[in-house]
């Protein structure tokens, strides 16, 4: 996990060997959490990904997944981002109306409503 956090300090992409994939996607969230904490940065909140066929079909995924976003890398609502370690893809940022800094799990479509 100390690879993944350096990796993630240096916004550097690394390949796992193949013994150390995840099995589970609720391993590789249990994992993401430990790296969070690790990290130690303040949380802002959360992204998503896989959200279209194609790109699940490109990353071989059942459905959309989830990660942590940190503070550190806000920006004024909304933004536009070019991802620099997915390069080509763009990350569209909105915050949502109230104080999400608590919270610990990550919102579903069905409690965002209308506040984004």
């Amino acid at each position: 996990m100390n690879l993944l956090a350096h990796a993630r300090r240096n916004v550097s992409q690394m390949t796992l060997p193949d013994d150390l994939v995840p099995e589970k996607a609720s391993d590789a969230y249990a994992i993401n959490q430990v790296v969070a904490a690790r990290l130690g940065w303040e949380p802002l909140g959360w992204k998503i990904a896989g959200t279209t066929d194609a790109v699940r079909g490109k990353l071989q995924l059942d459905g959309p997944i989830h990660g942590r976003t940190f503070r550190r890398f806000a920006c004024a609502s909304p933004a536009e981002l070019l991802d620099p370690i997915r390069a080509g893809q763009h990350v569209r940022a909105v915050r949502r109306g109230g104080d999400d800094r608590d919270r610990d799990r990550p919102v579903t479509r069905l409690r965002t409503g209308t506040s984004a």
